[in-house]
């Protein structure tokens, strides 16, 4: 799998698209197969080390702020308040393991 890593963390398909041009139908069946994989893992890596993580800081940073905004409020009585900051603290803590994450992933 030498191809796997020329320039990038991606599985190329260069040596697949080859032979789906210029091959034989085993070839070409092959080559569809594992094309196929490639993508696959390719989007599936995509997923799991870039747009989870970024979805799940974006949600963790609103979980602040919105629970900021309603602490603010003097009026709300002291069982929400205690909701509200310990949402406040998970999110702050989520925030945290992604950032360390994403810091890993780069």
């Amino acid at each position: 799998m030498s191809e796997s890593k020329k320039d990038s963390e991606y599985f190329s398909m260069d040596d697949e698209l080859f032979d789906l041009k210029h091959g034989d139908a085993k070839d070409k069946s092959v080559a569809a197969l594992k094309m196929f994989g490639k993508g696959l893992f390719n989007t599936s890596k995509f997923l799991v080390t870039k747009a989870i993580p970024e979805i799940t800081k974006a949600a963790a940073q609103q979980n602040i702020n919105r629970s900021n905004d309603l602490l603010k409020d003097a009026s709300i009585d002291n069982e929400r308040r205690q909701k509200l900051e310990d949402i406040n603290q998970k999110s702050k803590d989520a925030l945290a393991k992604v950032n360390e994450k994403l810091a890993k992933n780069k």
